[in-house]
């Protein structure tokens, strides 16, 4: 675990590093594939933006909605500092990046689709970065292991569960990569929604963190990522039905 490097006699958090390297990449590369979708660079670049805005704003909200109830203790012993610091939520994050999209697509009256579709299929490259960056701050952490495979977080050996989401993004986002040269693009959402649905539910089973929320033997992402397989392979089938009638 190495949270901070220093760069120019500064520390930087190499979490927020990760992060902002995603940022960039999945920005270059939106502008990159924005045609296949019909959409302009400048409102590519400009929606990017505000869903990004957006996305940080789900994701804090979201976690604070799962922890609502420690949220007073937090703040008698440690103040307001830790809650703005840490604790983001990506499904959160995901809801508010559609919604700052939604948001750009109706103040320019544009479709949101087309937006939709350019970005969330960089969407996976940038969650592949941050999911390096969890590894170097230590959080998102694997449950207890003892084999080859095993990294040592705060003396423990854990299983390497940011590395296995990071693949898993990576290879989601070559996927929708592929598929944006294809008929597929017009449903890129749903493959998106299906892939990063499995992927994290899957993920689930090997975190040892505990404060992520659970209800029942699932936890909140699990639930979560049931329903939005569910939208999304109804939303498949519905389009099919559609298709064929026609």
């Amino acid at each position: 675990m190495h949270p901070y490097l220093k760069i120019l006699n500064r520390t930087v958090p190499v979490y927020s590093l990760c992060i902002i390297l995603g940022m960039l990449a999945g920005g270059t590369v939106a502008v990159l594939i924005a045609k296949r979708f019909n959409v302009s660079r400048d409102d590519t670049i400009y929606s990017y933006i505000y869903a990004l805005l957006d996305l940080v704003a789900g994701a804090k909200i979201l976690y604070l909605l799962l922890i609502i109830k420690s949220i007073p203790e937090i703040i008698s012993r440690y103040g307001l500092l830790p809650l703005l610091q840490g604790g983001f939520v990506i499904y959160g994050g995901i809801a508010g990046g559609f919604c700052g999209v939604f948001i750009y697509a109706r103040q320019f009256k544009m479709q949101a689709r087309p937006l939709c579709s350019t970005l969330i299929t960089v969407t996976p490259l940038v969650q592949a970065f941050g999911r390096i960056g969890c590894l170097f701050a230590g959080c998102c952490y694997g449950i207890e292991c003892a084999g080859p495979i095993c990294i040592t977080l705060n003396k423990t050996k854990r299983f390497p569960v940011q590395i296995l989401s990071s693949v898993l993004d990576f290879a989601l986002f070559i996927f929708l990569l592929f598929t944006s040269k294809t008929k597929l693009k017009t449903k890129q959402v749903e493959l998106y929604a299906i892939g990063y649905s499995v992927i994290r539910f899957f993920c689930e089973f090997f975190r040892g963190d505990t404060d992520r929320g659970f209800l029942g033997p699932l936890s909140t992402s699990q639930w979560i990522s049931i329903i939005f397989f569910s939208w999304a392979v109804f939303s498949l089938i519905k389009f099919r039905a559609k298709k064929q009638t026609v």
